[in-house]
């Protein structure tokens, strides 16, 4: 891997901030010169302040932009020495998109004309619903430009108490704004939707609502962390359709000096993304919105056709695929009327989404909206966060979701609104309500209060239920009910409760599985330093998988079970005798059938592949070792040896994206469907998939192989990875 250090040799100063030149386009030729010169580029930013003016047309209004990059590092040498000041109060800071395995961190963001404003209230015309303010010296006039008439329609005023500097109590968090004008006297005539509670000597805020200082659109994973943020136009970070694995760690957002915000909006807002998330050790304080936002977009049903399958409005959107989890919603009502997990999806030519769920969603009708549930961040982690005093609430609708070790300094921001919010304005879900895992609390601290969630409408609905010990560990990840059943032929008469109650009793302390995922004698097996801290206690092995081991260490919780290995969606689709098995039965067939059949139920491992790879495994496992060779890829192969699982979708025989710009009857089909596809039928159809092998060319150029494989053209794959290359064949 070809490596590029760029050290930035600007002139830089550390220090109060100083008028110097403008250094964006120097930063951006950076950035593209790492990213030209191939995977592993780097680019570091010494100690200093670097000053950005930006423009204000970039793809998604940020002064830089990272598009198409592999392990890129964009690193600066701590929040404390290195620096960027912004003067343009309209643009973000970076947008990444389209790129895989990014680190971005170690520097702070600040501006030098900040995107708010913020002033004393002199008078109070309740007549007119009129404020005189005055605003402080050093920030923004109400007629500069992030503060136009178009601006003011989407922005609102804020009251704070000038004795505490948060927001007053007692009255609504917000105003609409109706205009903003210029007296005589240097004050200013500011016109709201209501001024009930708002008094002389009251303190005003105008955030400029505008482009998000960060965006991460379209990526593979993602790292982002150690980054201080005194300011920021809108959203802090916007994560929509990231993919992979994406980690946010100690990040701070802060007031500084007599500020009264940092960030206009929220801190971390996440749209339709399927990402292993972790949110930890970050401090966040001063935004003007919600500190979390976790959502999928709304798609609305225009027909259903006979056999139940829905047409849904889904212009712009990534395919949905088997497997997926919908959600359909009444608009009218936000409530649920029931989820089911997609069976077969595919975008017509207008564009519309033909999709079909197992067993129909009972009572769905036109006009109904449907969430996909898989991309509203299933189970992110947040621990370990500090939340201290924001205008906002947590938005959560991602399912499954675990919020731990977190301390809120104000009851009044420990809300998690866990419901649908449809309205003319945005349209969020899905619901966690009904039919869908909900948030699970552990260990959190609210200064003065506890969590309450929030339910339709903003309605109060108590303290959370899924909340302690023993509603984490019957987290979905762990525990199954449906699997449970199935796999333990003794529990089969057993209701939902009763499993939940045999499992938290019983279960775990006899070693039991609940979940096809998650195995805590096989976890604890897995990593000696488990095993060394906790020894045989299984319920401190589930309970360390869930916090730290899943999301943030990346921790398989099986060996037999792992995502290295096992996939349901892909077990089903490869497997087609298995195509009306729910998830849990997929899992359960897999652990007492599947892995001694040799099956396959991965696209990038199978057991049978693994052996015919690896000589020195065949002969201390055998050729039907395929329990074996599972448990060595999970332990050894996929994360310290960095062995290939497979050879038939090895990138050097096949890659998705180059299948289907190659098979254009295969526009469209998502990544498990093309790679089900290949291997089903693509590779005996003797299909080209990489642009360095195709199965006809290799054997047109040998003789040999042309006379042994004819048209077998499986074979003459198998033969190129196993021992083509090591030959010197080529294929070109």
């Amino acid at each position: 891997m070809k490596h590029l250090v760029l050290l930035i040799a600007l002139l830089a100063f550390f220090g109060p901030i100083p008028a110097t030149a403008d250094v964006t386009a120097d930063l951006q030729r950076a950035i593209d010169s790492a990213i030209a010169s191939g995977p592993g580029g780097r680019v570091t930013f010494p100690e200093g302040i670097y000053h950005l003016d930006c423009g204000n047309s970039t793809r998604f209004g940020t002064c830089l932009q990272i598009s198409g990059a592999a392990g890129l590092r964009l690193a600066g040498s701590g929040a404390d020495k290195t620096r960027f000041v912004i003067s343009n109060p309209q643009m973000g800071f970076l947008s990444v998109s389209d790129s895989s395995d990014v680190e971005i961190g170690g520097f702070a963001i600040d501006y030098s004309s900040v995107p708010f404003t913020q002033g004393t209230v002199l008078q109070v015309d309740g007549v007119r619903n009129e404020l005189s303010v005055a605003l402080d010296a050093g920030y923004p006039r109400f007629d500069a430009a992030i503060f136009s008439a178009q601006n003011l329609s989407t922005t609102f005023g804020m009251i704070f108490d000038p004795n505490t500097a948060r927001l007053k109590k007692g009255i609504p968090d917000h105003f609409g704004i109706g205009y903003a004008e210029a007296k005589g006297d240097g004050s200013w005539r500011v016109g709201l939707s209501a001024v009930n509670g708002i008094a002389a000597g009251d303190r005003f805020v105008l955030p400029h609502r505008g482009s998000s200082l960060f965006t991460f659109f379209r990526n593979q994973g993602i790292r982002f962390r150690g980054v201080r943020v005194a300011a920021s136009p809108g959203l802090v970070s916007a994560w929509v359709q990231n993919h992979g694995v994406i980690g946010i760690e100690g990040i701070e957002i802060h007031r500084t000096g007599n500020r009264l915000l940092s960030s206009t909006a929220d801190a971390f807002h996440l749209l339709d993304n399927d990402a292993k998330v972790s949110i930890t050790g970050c401090t966040l304080e001063g935004m003007a919105d919600d500190a979390l936002n976790t959502r999928s977009t709304a798609f609305p049903i225009v027909a259903i056709e006979p056999g139940g399958a829905l047409i849904l409005d889904g212009q712009g959107v990534r395919g949905f695929a088997p497997g997926q989890l919908l959600q359909v919603v009444d608009p009218a009502t936000q409530l649920p009327r029931g989820a089911s997990a997609i069976v077969s999806a595919w975008t017509r030519p207008d564009g519309r989404i033909r999709v079909y769920a197992q067993g129909g969603i009972a009572g769905a009708r036109a006009g109904d909206l449907v969430f996909n549930a898989s991309f509203a961040t299933p189970n992110i982690l947040v621990r370990g966060n500090v939340f201290s005093y924001f205008r906002g609430i947590f938005r959560v609708r991602s399912p499954g979701a675990i919020l731990a070790y977190n301390r809120v300094e104000d009851p009044e921001n420990a809300r998690v609104l866990v419901s649908a919010d449809i309205v003319p304005s945005w349209k969020e879900g899905p619901s966690l309500l009904d039919h869908l895992p909900g948030v699970y609390f552990y260990g959190n601290s609210v200064s003065g209060g506890d969590f309450n969630l929030l339910k339709l409408n903003y309605q109060n609905a108590g303290v959370p239920q899924l909340s302690g010990t023993d509603a984490l560990l019957s987290h979905p990840l762990a525990f199954d009910p449906e699997f449970y059943r199935s796999f333990y032929w003794d529990l089969a008469g057993m209701s939902e409760s009763g499993l939940r109650s045999h499992w938290l009793r019983h279960g775990i302390q006899e070693a039991r599985r609940g979940s096809a995922g998650l195995s805590p004698e096989e976890y604890l097996e897995l990593y000696p330093d488990l095993s060394r801290a906790f020894g045989s206690d299984r319920i401190s092995g589930i309970l360390h998988f869930l916090l730290f081991g899943n999301a943030q260490e990346l921790r398989s919780g099986s060996w037999a079970g792992g995502p290295h290995v096992f996939d349901p969606t892909a077990y089903r689709a490869l497997n087609q005798d298995l195509g009306g098995m729910s998830v849990s039965q997929l899992g359960v067939h897999w652990l007492r059938h599947g892995i001694g059949e040799g099956r396959r139920a991965h696209l990038k491992f199978h057991s049978r592949e693994y052996l015919a790879l690896y000589a020195d495994l065949r002969d201390h496992l055998g050729g039907t070792g395929y329990g074996g060779a599972i448990r060595h890829f999970v332990a050894h192969g996929a994360t310290r040896e960095f062995r290939s699982g497979s050879y038939t979708t090895d990138a050097r025989v096949y890659l998705p994206t180059e299948y289907a710009s190659r098979n254009s009857d295969l526009a469209g089909l998502s990544e498990l469907e093309l790679g089900a596809h290949w291997l089903l039928h693509g590779i005996g159809e003797g299909r080209q998939a990489s642009p360095d092998f195709w199965t006809l060319r290799y054997l047109s150029l040998y003789p040999d192989l042309q006379s042994a494989f004819g048209s077998d053209y499986r074979a003459a794959l198998e033969h190129f990875v196993l021992h083509g290359l090591r030959e010197g064949r080529v294929s070109r």
